[in-house]
This record gives C-alpha cells, sequence and structure tokens, in this order.
C-alpha cells in the first residue's frame, strides 16, 4: 500500500508519534492475544490513546477485529518507513499552531502523509529553513540579509 492512500489526523505529527502508535497497537495486540488465551474478555480499545483511535478512525478499522487490526499495524509499520519527512528549522521552539499550519499545509499541497522533524537552529534568527529528501528552502532573514549585503553597503557608503 502506498502511503498516498493514508491520510493521518493533525495529532500524528512525527516518525516518532507513528512509531508510538505502531508500538501501542502492538501491545494491544499482544493483550488481546494473551486474554484469548485465558479465555477472558478482551479488553475494550477505549484504554487506548486519542491518536491510535483517531488514526483508526481515520483509516475505518475496527480495533475490536483482530485482522483488522494486524492490518493497521502494517499501515502503520510502512508509513513509519515510508512517508516523506519536512525537516523545518526555526530560532526557537515555534508554538504548536505554527507546526500544525504549516504540517497541514504540506498535506493538503503535498502528501497527505507527510510528517515534519521540528528543529531549533539560533543561525535563523528569523524566518525557517525547510528541508524535504531532495530540496532546501531557506526562508531565513540572514539569508535575506546576505542576499542585499552588496545593496546595503552601497546605499551606506553614499551617505
Amino acid at each position: 500500500m502506498s502511503p498516498n492512500k493514508l491520510v493521518l489526523p493533525s495529532s500524528v505529527q512525527t516518525r516518532s508519534d507513528v512509531a508510538r502508535l505502531v508500538k501501542e497497537i502492538v501491545e494491544y495486540e499482544e493483550l488481546a492475544r494473551q486474554a484469548g488465551l485465558r479465555g477472558v474478555r478482551v479488553p475494550g480499545p477505549n484504554h487506548l490513546s486519542v491518536p491510535l483511535r483517531a488514526t483508526a478512525e481515520v483509516f475505518r478499522v475496527a480495533l475490536d477485529d483482530p485482522m483488522a487490526r494486524r492490518k493497521f499495524s502494517d499501515r502503520l509499520k510502512y508509513l513509519h518507513k515510508a512517508a516523506p519527512v519536512v525537516q523545518i528549522s526555526f530560532a526557537v521552539q515555534p508554538p504548536m499552531h505554527v507546526v500544525d499550519s504549516v504540517l497541514s499545509w504540506f498535506r493538503t499541497n503535498g502528501h497527505p502523509a507527510t510528517l515534519v522533524r521540528v528543529s531549533v537552529d539560533p543561525s535563523v534568527v528569523v524566518g525557517c529553513r525547510i528541508r524535504t529528501t531532495n530540496k532546501s528552502f531557506d526562508f531565513s532573514f540572514a539569508r535575506l540579509l546576505d542576499e542585499a549585503q552588496k545593496t546595503l553597503a552601497q546605499e551606506v557608503s553614499a551617505l
């Protein structure tokens, strides 16, 4: 299955988030297996995390069904390996609504399973740097000043 068919909820933003979902669904699968061996009732999926339940709802997966859980687990494992990741560097840790809006833009205009990796780079000063696997974009004020250095020098010398 290609990651193009996967759409993630906004609560799943990073590769680590996907890894946590994989770990949680594998643990739940093991819990259900052990409950079946003991002959006791399998605990309902209500105690699972909100991001896992939201992702299962987006994928239309019934977490009560063992076969659906296995397929869901396989999809999440594939997503963990294959989803595109965008590296975004800011001067300071950005507010979550900024990360949400950037991620939403990438999922709408790029790939619906895009994940982000946010980092702090003080050399950015103002703005951000965005890197994908094959492109890099510098939207920092430092780059703008570097590009305008000759013009600024000419203007200052004209004074």
